[in-house]
């Protein structure tokens, strides 16, 4: 996994165990959007940096209002009722996806098995 429990308490801060729960959920959850977000496994591990960049993640499903989120409403119109949905890269403000790369692949990739 990108990061632990204990981290994420840590840099965010959180001294009870009242979330610890839904931070576990988060974690695998988060991870997993890195990978489809940048189109990397990383079987060698993640860059130091992307634990942050998952801790920030987790904080804002944690401390993020309803307003915020929106439930993945990108656009609406009122006049003959139109709604667009964020995709799965709009799910997040693009400031915190800040310093995650995406991988692009090449025909001859030598990572592909």
């Amino acid at each position: 996994m990108i990061t632990t429990k204990d981290n994420v308490k840590k840099i965010l801060r959180i001294q009870d165990n009242k979330q610890d729960e839904i931070i576990e959920l988060f974690i695998p959850m988060v991870d997993s959007f890195i990978r489809r977000y940048t189109g990397n496994d990383f079987k060698r591990g993640y860059p130091p940096d992307y634990e942050i960049i998952a801790i920030r993640l987790i904080g804002y499903h944690l401390f993020s209002t309803d307003e915020d989120k929106q439930d993945g409403v990108k656009s609406e119109r009122l006049g003959s009722s139109n709604v667009t949905y964020a995709t799965d890269e709009e799910q997040y403000p693009k400031h915190l996806l800040k310093g995650l790369r995406k991988r692009l692949r090449t025909l001859c990739d030598p990572e592909e098995d």
